[in-house]
């Protein structure tokens, strides 16, 4: 007498009802993610349901905004965003195709006011947008690590990561990442640290430097703090660190990383 399992039922017999449940994944994303370079271009694909796909859910996460650079007593005064985490799901009539994208990582940033992540988003066949994540805003630099003057606070733009431009129906659910500020140990003015958020959904909590004074700030071309550990820009979407000048020249900000789109459907 045969013996069967639930697992084998959902695989090996498409027929049954228990088949209507299953559901498959696919990640759009660029190659190089987990070693974020600067402006690393992001991917796109066409993705072509199936006869019997009946509903596709997209996951969508912007790339982060990029660190203002630093010069001179320059350092964090307003931390970059990470991008947008959105969620939507479409049933029913379904397109031929839709196109789909996810966001490139960031650049370095030579003034005080970073710049803001790229988008992830998904068009259908039409060309209409379906879903769209916009990415992070980018990061304001001040003298004195933020303690004192702070000529970019009015000039920096922090309004670059708003869903207007996306649209009300280009997401079901959305969340917006924070911007953190700066912890400076005013009883020994070479300790500093950049406070900034985690990735949302995949990591949520906060991240900090180290003392940039005493570390490393001239990997691939860009004044940043590290590529490992507690220092790796938190993929998708993790924002980068400002540049932070302890005397001498001047430091490029750190990029933020790349976006992702993630496909379930069933």
């Amino acid at each position: 007498m045969a013996t069967s399992s639930l697992s084998g039922l959902i695989i090996q017999n498409p027929t049954s009802a228990a088949a209507t449940y299953r559901f498959n994944q696919i990640a759009v994303m660029t190659s190089g993610h987990n070693d974020d370079g600067v402006q690393n271009g992001g991917a796109c694909c066409c993705f072509k349901p199936n006869s019997c796909t009946t509903y596709i859910t997209f996951e969508l996460w912007g790339a982060g905004g990029d660190g203002g650079g630093g010069c001179c007593c320059q350092g964090n005064y307003r931390s970059p965003n990470p991008g947008f985490y959105v969620k939507k799901t479409v049933s029913g009539n379904l397109c031929p195709y839709y196109n789909v994208c996810s966001a490139g990582s960031g650049c370095c940033s030579c003034g005080c006011c970073g710049t803001c992540g790229f988008p992830s988003f998904v068009t259908n066949s039409a060309g209409s947008t379906i879903a769209c994540a916009v990415g992070g805003s980018g990061g304001c630099t001040g003298c004195w690590h933020g303690i004192g003057c702070n000529p970019c606070t009015g000039i920096c733009q922090y309004a670059c990561n708003t869903l207007i431009c996306c649209g009300p129906s280009a997401y079901d659910i959305a969340f917006q990442g924070t911007s953190l500020g700066q912890m400076d140990n005013y009883f020994c003015a070479q300790f500093t640290v950049q406070l900034v958020q985690g990735a949302i959904k995949y990591q949520p909590n906060a991240r900090h430097s180290l003392d940039p004074c005493c570390t490393q700030m001239t990997i691939e071309g860009c004044c940043k703090f590290g590529s490992s550990g507690s220092q790796a820009i938190p993929w998708p979407g993790g924002p980068g660190n400002a540049g932070t000048g302890c005397g001498g020249g001047c430091c490029w900000g750190q990029w933020g990383s790349s976006g992702l789109v993630l496909i379930t459907y069933g």
